[in-house]
């Protein structure tokens, strides 16, 4: 008589038990490596940024502005203020985005109107998703279908003095048109660059209970600067950071250090003014792209006024490398 080999129950639940924490130990290495190659991507798309600017500059003898006002001959009637062609917008011929620049007609604003719709010309290149713009680590969406989204966004400056963004005491502001000359802390210690968070998209929450902050930010119409006591005030929520790299406003494609890396609390961006951090998905830090084209790793932990002079172009603070 034959007798049948196998599993008893136990010796297989003894198995499916080993396996399990086999699973449960190797998951954690397998996500810490694919946030490790996240991250390496993610510096290298800053670090792209950091050659297309000095290209730039070679060029045109400054940096991009920030947020362009001007009226263009094409469209007299548009107020000068919707021109707002951002850094990256202005970047693309320099950033192998040829086929994109085409497309782009940057001598007309950027909308027509006040009800914000983009001039014709533009319409179809500003809805582009440009894979250059996105960090892997967050969710690639688009959050509104006519306007690709950004993860990077440029410097306003320190965030102090309530934190102006016309005109900042960064390299990207309203009109800004700043040169390496210009740049007395040495482009080694000044913050070009770095990270922000994608919102979701859609109706703006009347809660914040339970709320992420790397996704939410609050908005004042008022021409007040920033402080404690006008940032509790706050009580309209926007969903779209991020939402356009075409639009140099500060809601999409600008930052300052008036608050650190990842800021457990929300961004507050009112009129002229804003406190909009540094957001990114990677766990305690942010990529920062430096004057020199450096792109370094700046812990959530730094200490404020060290990033806060990380942020000013000309503050004449002493920072050296070992300060963050």
């Amino acid at each position: 008589m034959k007798t049948r080999r196998g599993f008893t129950l136990i010796e297989l639940l003894v198995v499916i038990a080993i396996i399990s924490l086999l699973m449960a130990l190797l998951l954690p290495a397998i996500q810490k490596v694919r946030e490790a190659a996240n991250r390496m991507q993610c510096a290298s798309n800053i670090r792209q940024f950091g050659i297309g600017l000095h290209m730039y500059h070679q060029d045109y003898g400054h940096f991009p502005y920030g947020y362009q006002t001007k009226v263009s001959p094409d469209y007299p009637a548009t107020p000068s203020f919707l021109y707002r062609w951002s850094p990256f917008a202005e970047l693309t011929p320099y950033l192998e985005q040829t086929n994109v620049y085409k497309a782009l007609n940057l001598n007309i604003p950027l909308y027509m109107n006040t009800a914000m719709v983009v001039t014709p010309p533009n319409v179809d290149p500003v809805s582009k998703q440009v894979p250059l713009f996105h960090c892997p680590s967050d969710e690639q969406i688009q959050v509104y279908t006519n306007f690709g989204t950004t993860n990077y966004a440029a410097c306003i400056g320190s965030g102090k003095n309530g934190s102006p963004r016309n005109p900042g005491d960064g390299v990207f502001y309203t009109n800004s048109k700043v040169r390496i000359a210009d740049i007395h802390d040495g482009t080694a210690y000044t913050a070009f660059m770095s990270e922000t968070t994608l919102g979701r998209g859609g109706p703006a929450p009347t809660s914040l209970t339970g709320l992420n902050p790397q996704e939410y930010y609050a908005f004042i119409r008022s021409p007040t600067p920033m402080s404690e006591a006008f940032y509790a005030t706050a009580t309209t929520w926007s969903t779209d950071r991020g939402a356009k790299w075409a639009d140099g406003e500060a809601y999409y494609c600008l930052y300052d250090h008036g608050r650190p890396p990842n800021f457990a609390g929300y961004d507050c961006i009112s009129v002229g003014f804003s406190w909009k951090a540094a957001r990114s998905r990677h766990p305690n830090l942010v990529n920062v792209l430096f004057g020199d084209g450096s792109v370094r790793p700046v812990a959530n932990n730094v200490n404020l006024d060290v990033w806060q002079a990380l942020g000013s172009r000309n503050g004449g603070e002493a920072i050296s490398d070992g300060d963050y």
